[in-house]
């Protein structure tokens, strides 16, 4: 069975700490990580695991699309873990 939602989850070093590197701690997880699932909520749980684990800030990413299967972006993930759709910029997660 096909996933329904596909995320790439990426990091960048924060400018604004770069005297440590531009990262508060070492990450674990230092190539990107593409996530196939068939829920949101999933999805949204394994976003804020990866960011807690590697000690990720908001400087240390973008927002986090979201696309369904056809590569069409349906919405994104911010920081906090709230989803927002593309559509209607109303929060559903």
């Amino acid at each position: 069975m096909m996933n329904k939602y596909i995320m790439r989850l990426s990091h960048v070093p924060n400018v604004d700490i770069g005297c440590r590197g531009g990262y508060w701690q070492p990450r674990q997880d230092e190539k990107d990580i593409n996530l196939k699932e068939n829920k949101l909520s999933i999805m949204r749980d394994k976003f804020i695991d990866w960011r807690e684990r590697n000690g990720l800030g908001a400087g240390n990413m973008g927002l986090m699309w979201v696309k369904d299967r056809g590569g069409k972006k349906i919405g994104y993930f911010s920081y906090n873990g709230r989803f927002w759709r593309t559509s209607q910029r109303k929060e559903v997660a």
